[in-house]
Order: structure tokens, then sequence, then C-alpha cells
């Protein structure tokens, strides 16, 4: 997912308190996903420490990368990465980024890095 790194936003909270400014991120085309960092500020936000992905960018990826969406998903089922994979948001909530409701993968992000770091460890180089 390197592809759409420049389309996801970290912040600290999803959604801001009232009366606070709204979050002005920067992305290159479209954002695609959201990544709500954990904070001690942040502790009870329900989406602390996850990566929201919309459904469709996952979609793109995996015909792009020949990649059954799928068995993605129950990979990271298997792994305790994916939290849900329905879930119906406005990723521009609290930005100034107009967005409409979209599906989204939701996933743990530590647990995500750490599936990614194994797998990466575990690569067989093919150079020898």
């Amino acid at each position: 997912m390197a592809d759409y790194q420049q389309d996801i936003f970290q912040s600290e909270c999803f959604k801001l308190p009232s009366g606070a400014r709204p979050y002005e991120p920067r992305v290159k085309n479209q954002l695609v996903g959201r990544l709500i960092t954990p904070t001690l500020k942040n502790y009870g936000d329900k989406f602390a420490g996850e990566l929201l992905l919309s459904s469709s960018a996952v979609g793109k990826w995996c015909v792009e990368n020949r990649v059954d969406r799928r068995a993605l998903w129950w990979y990271l089922v298997d792994n305790n990465v994916a939290v849900e994979r329905r879930l119906l948001i406005r990723l521009g909530t609290s930005t100034t980024i107009p967005t409409v409701s979209t599906r989204c993968w939701e996933m743990n992000y530590k647990l995500l890095c750490d599936l990614l770091e194994k797998e990466n460890s575990t690569a067989v180089s093919l150079e020898d």
C-alpha cells in the first residue's frame, strides 16, 4: 500500500471537539485513508491506533498487484490485524477535505506494522 502513502492522512483524533480548528491535510491525489495515532490525550478515541483505508483503494491495489481481496482480508483476520471490513465513515471528518461516507477497512496499525516486519524478515532473497 506504499502506492497510497501520500494519500493517507495521519491525525491525533478522528473527530475533533466542537469549536476546534479542523485539520488541513495535504494529500497528493485524493484521501484514501486515515491513521489515528494513539496518544494519552486521545486514549478514548474509538479509532486511536487504527488505520482506516477505503475499500475501493484496497480493491484497486489488489487488482493492480494481482492479490485476491478476500484472501488478503482473511490473512489480516488470521493475524489479528483486521478489525472491521464494512465500516461506513467519512474519512474527511474534522478536516478541510470534503468527503462522502465510504466503506473502509479498519486495521490495528501496530499489529499491521509487526506483521509487515515479520513478513519482510522471512522473505527469501533470490539473488544468491
